[in-house]
């Protein structure tokens, strides 16, 4: 058990659109068995409860701030940098990261017996 809660109220269209980000996260890779389709429905799960929990966290800016300065210092806001500056704006949150990374689905090459492995 994990201790995340898993949103049970996800509509199809939401559970689409994530499916959708989270292929762009494992590119090249697709999961191919059970396991591995079990392991990125739940990574989608996890990475939508993420979303809906961190929704609001960062402040809003007001309308038509693009930057501020402050003495030397100066910050520049831009949507991919809100977004984790990757393309498809998916920021991957710790759980759904470490259940990719078990199935093999993360990295190519990588396989899911090399997590599983005795010593």
């Amino acid at each position: 058990m994990t201790g995340h809660v898993l949103p049970e109220d996800v509509g199809d269209e939401e559970f689409a659109q994530m499916t959708e980000r989270m292929y762009y996260r494992i590119f090249p890779n697709t999961p191919v068995t059970k396991e591995e389709t079990a392991a990125f429905e739940r990574a989608c799960l996890l990475q939508i409860a993420h979303e809906r929990e961190s929704a609001g966290t960062v402040p809003a800016l007001p309308p038509g701030v693009k930057s501020f300065q402050i003495g030397h210092f100066s910050m520049n806001f831009s949507e991919t940098a809100a977004q984790g500056n990757i393309p498809g704006g998916l920021n991957l949150c710790a759980a759904a990261y470490g259940v990719l990374l078990r199935a093999g689905l993360l990295y190519r090459g990588v396989e899911r017996e090399a997590w599983h492995q005795d010593g």
